[in-house]
């Protein structure tokens, strides 16, 4: 950091003004970059846990839609079983 406050200090010294605007715009687009990045990264990692998420939501409903198959599947038997009784 010292090496950069030295070079502003002597560009704004030596009376190169166009030197120094030229490394503030340089400096101040590096920042904007870095947040671009990390903003980029941010959405990723949300759109990841998003996506676990829903994913664990369909394995539930997933789970739910087969144990109601079987609660339903269980009675309908009972009812093939009578009907065979009753020879029907």
């Amino acid at each position: 950091m010292k090496l950069f406050n030295k070079f502003r200090f002597k560009t704004i010294e030596g009376k190169r003004l166009k030197k120094y605007l030229l490394y503030a715009i340089g400096e101040i687009i590096l920042v904007v970059i870095g947040i671009l990045v990390a903003v980029t990264i941010n959405n990723y990692n949300e759109d990841k846990k998003a996506e676990r998420e829903l994913v664990k939501i369909a394995k539930q409903i997933e789970k739910k839609i087969t144990k109601d198959i079987t609660i339903v599947a269980e009675p309908r038997q009972d009812i093939k079983e009578q009907l065979k009784q009753y020879n029907l």
